[in-house]
């Protein structure tokens, strides 16, 4: 983003976008995630892949049986609807 100050309190905001600057953004943060091996490390030093997957597990205990009795409830309620 480039920003450009025209007066005052009055800027200009440009989003240059072309092919080799999105190819070059790709490399760039394929270079980063090889050398860093992940997304990095939060505040408290684990890192970003640990703390997803520990709150994935959480969702997915959630999350499946949801989808399972919204499934069921809705194909009962669509057989009785026809």
């Amino acid at each position: 983003m480039e920003i450009i100050h025209v007066s005052g309190l009055k800027f200009e905001a440009d989003y240059p976008f072309g092919m080799e600057l999105y190819k070059q953004n790709i490399e760039e943060f394929i270079v980063y995630f090889q050398t860093e091996k992940g997304f990095g490390t939060t505040s408290s030093g684990t890192s970003l892949v640990e703390e997803m997957f520990r709150f994935l597990k959480r969702s997915l205990k959630i999350i499946i049986p949801a989808f399972f009795i919204s499934m069921s409830i809705g194909t009962l309620f669509g057989m009785l609807l026809f």
